[in-house]
């Protein structure tokens, strides 16, 4: 009896510091002591224990609000080792989520002053070019100058405020908030919604925009689907009335530059000189007069003021001039390839990864240099090279950046040129290029020679599957199938602008070339099998036999790794050597391919002209699918 009444003393000792954390152990102790043998003082102090943890739990409670950043602090130091995919970018994020919040809003409340400041200065600047620099044009140039400084400045200026306002207006677009069928490739972590390719989340913004390029705080707006073309706009006309307002008041800016130094001078100058004796000033000045005084100075407070003001324009269009210069160039190569600034990370990323793995990276979004450039402006006809480039347009951009072409096929997405120049995709025709060898070519020297092209051509650039189906695709049209030709071709999404297989184009934009001796033979092909019955005439006009062969095993290695014996002697020419291996090992002649020290062998080629000796070996590549020659 004692062991259990102290056994159950210690249970609800033991238990004791855990009372002020969950009282619903305390309540089952003391039923638990309830039902066993104890003195109703034991029960008075568990009620009075019992009493005080909720009092004292209740008087030190934290405010709500410490006890929210608490648990976020808590959850935050957690998310670090939550999972095995965990690694340095998370941490860092995690670390510096402060910084990059205080970053994030400070550019938030900085857009407005910058929009500010770039209209500023650029008002500045346009007041100087009406007070100071019109003025002068009209006085000093000619009616030819005058016409062209007018007309260029103003288009400039109209371009740079129409371009910059429809930055700033324009909305860069977001995927939509509400349940649609927009395809997506991933989940925002911020916003907690779908994204659509090539969107990605603005911290600033605090909003997914499509197609993002960055966040620019001089227009206190993102670059998106919707403005991207209004920003490249904007830096473009920017960037040439920089340069143009640099180069055309050099000439101003010396001569202002000059004229403040000369004014410096004067001013340097004292207004009078003290007389102390007569010496030379004598009849020089009136009676009763010691001080000479000076003239009035030469320049007046406008003349100071205008050379200070081109001086101010001069420099400030040139610095602007250089630096944008540097940001427009860079943006014009990432419209060229395709691709954002942020793709542009993204894709040098996926480039070392797949590189690593012997694999090449394309991008999906690439079309083709002319292709991207017609997208990103919109044109769709010649005439809107002009009218939407050149002069003011607010049209849409191509699609909606919801959804895109992955790797289109290689067609004018947005034709500009007519059908004459082969701008487009053209049937495969019939006519055959026509060629002739600089020396008599027999087939099977052709047959090596395509051979050696088709084997080497795709290490050099292009894809694979593209090189086997303009392999085929040539096949089919030397023997006048040109319905299967065409068909390989439109199956591999190859773009013939020409109607020949001679130049084509892939999905991706990548050209290819065919050599004319892969399509058709020469007109100075020399025929196998004439040539062995002249020679086998001309053997049998011969009065005499030839002498006596010295026979000796040639040992050819075949491409499949075995090798075979051969009779042969030094007076055997390859195809001899050929026929015999057909015999023996069942290989079409047409099939073999016979190297010795890195040379092809012809056919023609005798064993004492290779200076192949008995103990020698000869490779024999074996053709899996040959090559059919039609004439």
């Amino acid at each position: 009896m004692r062991a259990n009444s102290g056994s159950g003393f210690r249970s609800v000792n033991c238990h004791r510091g855990s009372w002020f954390s969950c009282p619903y152990r305390a309540v089952r102790a003391y039923y638990r002591c309830r039902m066993r043998w104890c003195p109703s003082s034991v029960l008075h102090l568990l009620r009075c224990v019992r009493s005080r943890s909720c009092t004292r739990r209740g008087r030190n409670r934290l405010p709500l609000w410490i006890r929210e950043i608490w648990a976020y602090m808590r959850l935050l130091v957690q998310s670090l080792y939550f999972n095995s995919l965990t690694d340095s970018d998370v941490v860092f994020d995690s670390v510096f989520e402060p910084v990059f919040w205080t970053v994030d809003y400070v550019t938030r409340w900085f857009g407005t002053v910058f929009v500010c400041l770039v209209v500023i200065l650029t008002s500045s600047i346009v007041v100087i070019a009406y007070v100071v620099l019109l003025p002068l044009v009209l006085n000093t140039y000619s009616p030819a100058w005058i016409a062209w400084h007018v007309c260029y400045g103003h288009w400039n200026l109209i371009m740079i405020a129409f371009h910059y306002y429809k930055a700033t207006k324009t909305s860069p677009g977001c995927p939509p908030t509400e349940k649609s069928d927009t395809p997506f490739v991933s989940v925002c972590k911020k916003c907690i919604m779908p994204k659509p390719a090539r969107t990605h989340h603005c911290g600033i913004c605090n909003r997914c925009i499509l197609k993002m390029d960055h966040h620019c705080p001089w227009l206190n707006n993102c670059v998106g689907h919707f403005n991207h073309r209004y920003f490249f706009s904007f830096c473009l006309f920017m960037t040439l009335g920089c340069v143009y307002c640099s180069i055309s008041g050099r000439n101003l800016f010396l001569d202002a530059y000059n004229a403040l130094e000369r004014f410096k001078h004067l001013d340097m100058e004292k207004p009078g000189v003290p007389v102390t004796g007569m010496g030379l000033l004598i009849g020089l000045l009136p009676p009763g007069q010691t001080n000479y005084q000076t003239p009035a100075p030469p320049y007046t407070f406008k003349d100071k003021m205008i050379n200070k003001s081109i001086i101010y324009m001069w420099v400030l269009t040139s610095t602007v001039g250089v630096a944008l210069g540097a940001l427009t160039i860079w943006h014009a190569v990432l419209i060229s390839r395709g691709e954002t600034s942020i793709e542009r990370h993204i894709n040098s990323k996926e480039t070392k990864r797949l590189a690593k793995r012997g694999r090449v990276y394309r991008n999906p979004f690439n079309y083709g240099r002319l292709n991207n450039w017609k997208i990103f402006f919109g044109v769709e006809k010649r005439s809107h090279w002009v009218t939407r480039v050149l002069l003011p347009s607010g049209h849409a951009p191509h699609g909606d950046g919801l959804t895109w072409d992955i790797l289109p096929v290689k067609k004018d997405l947005i034709p500009t040129r007519s059908k004459k120049r082969g701008g487009r995709n053209e049937p495969l025709k019939k006519e055959r290029p026509k060629w002739k060898s600089d020396y008599p070519m027999t087939e099977g020297q052709l047959r090596s020679k395509r051979d050696e092209f088709w084997d080497t051509a795709p290490a050099f650039d292009g894809r694979k599957e593209i090189w086997d189906a303009l392999r085929a695709a040539a096949l089919a049209a030397e023997c006048n199938d040109l319905e299967l030709a065409q068909a390989i071709v439109d199956g591999a999404c190859i773009t013939l602008p020409h109607g020949s297989l001679t130049e084509s184009y892939d999905e991706l934009g990548n050209r290819y070339q065919l050599p004319a001796y892969t399509l058709a033979p020469p007109v100075n092909l020399i025929s196998e099998t004439s040539s062995e019955c002249k020679v086998s005439e001309s053997t049998q006009k011969q009065a005499q036999p030839p002498p006596c062969r010295q026979e000796f095993q040639l040992r050819v290695r075949l491409s499949t790794g075995k090798d075979v014996r051969l009779t042969a002697s030094m007076a055997d020419s390859i195809a001899e050597l050929k026929k015999q291996l057909e015999e023996q090992e069942e290989i079409d002649v047409n099939r073999q391919r016979w190297f010795f020290s890195g040379k092809l062998l012809t056919d023609k080629t005798r064993l004492q002209d290779t200076k192949i000796q008995k103990d020698f070996v000869v490779q024999v590549i074996v053709n899996v699918n040959p090559s059919v020659i039609t004439n």
